[in-house]
């Protein structure tokens, strides 16, 4: 899902705009059936529904989730088909990507607690308050949905060699700049790929 930002003001976003609309009419042309485009001019979040004229507040959500809603679904059917399921993200990790990638495995594990979850890549002793990452032989898991967060482009995507995976969903709040998913929900006008799961969580779970 690519969307742009909402409530557009002047030159700039218009320009944002339409290299993101670009980018979903280049895939489309390409023959990826599982890639969309939302116009964050018609998500309708301004006045109330921002709490400072730029953010969205408890309305704004609402009012983007009902416009992103049949996206998500497609998202959360892909986890409910695949029994292994690989977590992983950008190398050189920050905050955003280690807790999103622990955030969505616990929240997967407790709601489907028969499969198997990882999440993968180097740690970052700095960050071990966050959680702890799986250490897992790749080859071993056959037909995975491997889940990418936080990455635009895949030759930086950290932890997955030698994993065989059945299919790619990837969620993340920066400029598209690879297209290599399945399904994806990309949204540069987000704050951190943290809040795009927390609002996948709360539209699904």
């Amino acid at each position: 899902i690519m969307v742009s930002k909402p409530n557009p003001i002047g030159e700039a976003d218009k320009k944002r705009r339409d290299v993101i609309k670009a980018t979903y009419e280049n895939a489309l042309a390409s023959g990826d059936k599982n890639v969309y485009f939302i116009d964050g001019a018609d998500l309708n979040v301004t006045g109330d529904a921002t709490v400072d004229g730029c953010h969205p507040n408890d309305l704004g959500f609402y009012r983007m989730a009902e416009k992103i809603g049949d996206a998500i679904e497609k998202m959360s059917e892909a986890v409910k088909k695949y029994d292994n399921i690989v977590i992983a993200r950008h190398i050189s990790p920050d905050p955003d990507a280690i807790a999103s990638q622990i955030a969505l495995r616990d929240s997967i594990k407790l709601t489907f607690p028969e499969k198997s979850v990882y999440a993968v890549g180097a740690g970052v002793h700095k960050f071990k308050y966050l959680g702890n990452l799986d250490k897992i032989e790749n080859s071993t898991l056959d037909n995975a949905l491997l889940v990418v967060l936080d990455v635009p482009n895949f030759c930086r995507v950290d932890g997955i060699n030698g994993l065989e995976y059945q299919a790619i969903l990837k969620i993340d709040h920066h400029p598209v700049v690879d297209k290599y998913c399945d399904i994806e929900i990309s949204d540069d006008s987000a704050s951190s790929t943290c809040q795009l799961i927390l609002e996948l969580l709360f539209k699904t779970y």
